[in-house]
């Protein structure tokens, strides 16, 4: 999938397939903290996020979801009850 930009707060964002197969936006820039890798997945330009974790010895680029770091996260969350 296309970089694109966040909707709400427009930081830039990666497109990328989780592992129950939902697109999943991913912080465009890589972070040394991040908890997942990007891996190529299928014969086309999607990506997979791969969740590694904080403590994982993954020696490769880093990425955070962009959930975790979106200053207007909430208004994404459904509202339950």
């Amino acid at each position: 999938m296309p970089n694109s930009e966040c909707s709400k707060c427009h930081e830039p964002i990666i497109w990328a397939v989780s592992k129950n197969g939902k697109n999943m936006p991913m912080d465009e820039a890589p972070v040394s903290t991040g908890k997942f890798s990007l891996e190529r997945w299928g014969d086309d330009d999607k990506q997979q996020a791969v969740y590694l974790g904080r403590n994982d010895p993954y020696t490769g680029e880093r990425y955070d979801c962009h959930f975790d770091t979106c200053s207007e996260a909430d208004s994404f969350r459904k509202r339950r009850g």
